[in-house]
């Protein structure tokens, strides 16, 4: 394991320090087969461009770097100086030689990485560490597959890749099946980089960024972070990044529509960096002992945050810094732009994670569709035993059509859900029944959705309904919704209750009830397969008519 750390130390200095890189015709080139339509992410570390020369040298301006914002003494600084000199000199042979013997053993050049939009977990897009086998001997893939000690490894196409998170569907598959085409974008957001260390581009596809639009606007309490979310998903072509540590400099670009969108982010950063001075001199104002440093604080703060403002170029937003200083820089001015940006980059995440529920609803829903052409009818919300005593929940029946056979075929379903045996299954993890917001995976708590139980309604108990029942329309009647609290599974007696919905008042009004931890309201599926979001507002009548299968009134929302 300490190796293995080792390794990746190595691995990650490679982006901080090296002098040249050979340059590629195309950084996408060695990679073009694993690129789809559905690509999202790519980056590229050169590893043969390790200087350790430069390394020691950004080791050591760091160190300076360091001591002198914490005001020390200058002879602290020369001692200090002095002994990290040594320090590293001691230490550099021995990781040289590691990272070298490692780059030997391995045959390893070029380290890609890849993410791909319509794979999630947990609400978050995974990434692929990609390494192209060829020239590398069989005896090195494997010695490099040992040093990498990943939870799996695929071998497709000629490349090694190793996910960076557990993947819970066949990978492989995916991987084999990907037909490749040539991403224009990308090749823009790359284009003069061949003399760089490291590059990355990112190209959010149009469904992806309407998906963040929506999901991200309703989050945004502040205006402005609502109007930079909507710039930077509507009008972003791709972006780029790109270090070149032979002249120590970090390039950051963002490829807007226009020049006008472009000018209009930096206008929205800027009322941002208003905002979040006016914050801070205000928590200072509390503090008796700061009041007269205020207006100097607030000066000084407006005048550093102004200077890591990107620049306006044609129809692209710029940050570069370079120099003997650079990197330091442009490390100050990540940490400052991440917490500009923080509620951006949350109603992201957040949006990734209600599309990944969506994705859900759309896969229970196709799954509902399945059983009712196998099965002549849709599922009960459960079966009973002669008794009447509810056995199974609709979630176990359906468990074949979401490819769970396996797991289908071991439960038994003559015996009642909570038996000495089926409670084995309460804790299996089943992804398509976890909304990541909930963040789920609690015993007897790991499913977000459930159907609406009820004499007019899709399910109206132990007895099942065919598509014919559907009066009002598919597209007008819900099918399967999300609860605010989760349940176990495999309960067959948890499902919500139209009465207890409009008791409670509608969407989100009852911790048991109908609701979601999606803000401003919950996802559900339609009986024709669509997935919908439906606003926490809704009007209690307009609901309770989409819930009814045979209301007979129009529904609008």
């Amino acid at each position: 394991m300490k190796r293995t750390l080792m390794t990746v130390a190595a691995v990650m200095l490679a982006l901080v320090a090296a002098s040249q890189c050979f340059a590629q015709k195309n950084a996408l080139e060695p990679i073009a087969p694993l690129l789809s339509e559905k690509t999202l992410a790519v980056a590229h570390l050169n590893l043969k461009a390790i200087d350790f020369d430069q390394i020691q040298k950004l080791l050591l301006e760091g160190v300076e770097q360091y001591v002198t914002l914490q005001q020390f003494e200058q002879e602290s600084v020369a001692e200090v100086l002095s002994e990290g000199a040594k320090l590293i000199a001691a230490k550099r042979p021995q990781i040289e030689t590691a990272f070298n013997d490692f780059l030997a053993e391995t045959g390893l050049r070029d380290v890609y990485f890849i993410s791909y939009y319509d794979i999630m977990i947990d609400g978050n897009i995974p990434g692929f560490i990609v390494i192209p086998t060829t020239g590398m001997t069989r005896t090195q893939q494997e010695t490099l597959v040992e040093k990498m000690n990943g939870p799996e490894v695929l071998l497709v196409k000629n490349f090694l890749i190793f996910p960076v998170a557990p993947i819970r569907f066949d990978s492989e598959g995916y991987f084999a099946a990907i037909k490749p085409v040539k991403i224009d974008a990308f090749e823009k957001a790359l284009a003069g980089t061949d003399k760089a260390l490291f590059r990355a581009a990112v190209v959010v596809p149009e469904n992806v960024t309407k998906i963040l639009t929506e999901a991200g606007m309703p989050m945004m309490p502040i205006p402005q972070v609502g109007s930079l979310l909507y710039l930077l998903n509507d009008h972003t072509q791709w972006a780029s990044a790109v270090i070149d540590l032979e002249n120590v400099n970090l390039r950051v670009a963002v490829q807007m529509s226009s020049k006008e969108s472009a000018q209009e982010a930096r206008e929205v950063l800027i009322d941002l960096i208003e905002m979040q001075v006016a914050t801070m001199t205000m928590q200072m104002s509390r503090q008796e002992e700061m009041a007269d440093f205020i207006p100097l604080a607030s000066a000084y703060l407006r005048g550093l945050f102004r200077a890591m403002l990107p620049a306006v170029d044609g129809d692209q937003l710029v940050y570069a810094t370079s120099g003997d200083n650079g990197m330091a820089a442009a490390v100050g001015v990540s940490g400052v732009m991440v917490a500009l940006l923080l509620p951006a980059v949350q109603a992201s995440r957040e949006a990734a994670r209600r599309m990944q529920c969506m994705n859900n609803l759309k896969q229970i829903g196709l799954a509902m569709h399945n059983y009712n052409d196998a099965r002549k009818s849709l599922p009960p919300a459960y079966t009973v035993d002669k008794d009447g005593k509810p056995l199974h929940s609709w979630r176990v029946l359906i468990l074949p059509f979401i490819e769970q056979q396996a797991l289908y075929q071991q439960i038994r379903l003559d015996e009642p859900w909570d038996s000495e045996y089926n409670s084995r299954f309460h804790n299996v993890i089943i992804p398509t029944y976890q909304c990541p917001s909930n963040g789920l995976g609690h015993p007897n708590a790991n499913c977000s959705y459930s159907v609406v139980l009820g004499e007019h309604t899709v399910f109206p108990g132990a007895k099942p309904l065919n598509m014919g029942s559907i009066v009002d329309g598919t597209s007008n009647t819900l099918m399967v919704t999300e609860r605010k609290t989760p349940v176990c599974w495999m309960d067959p007696t948890c499902e919500l209750t139209l009465e207890e919905i409009l008791e409670q008042g509608g969407i989100n009004k009852d911790f048991d009830g109908l609701g979601s931890n999606h803000t401003h309201g919950i996802n559900a599926a339609f009986c024709d397969g669509s997935v919908q979001f439906i606003s926490n507002s809704i009007d209690l009548e307009t609901l309770k008519n989409m819930i009814l299968r045979d209301s007979g009134k129009p529904v609008r929302f």
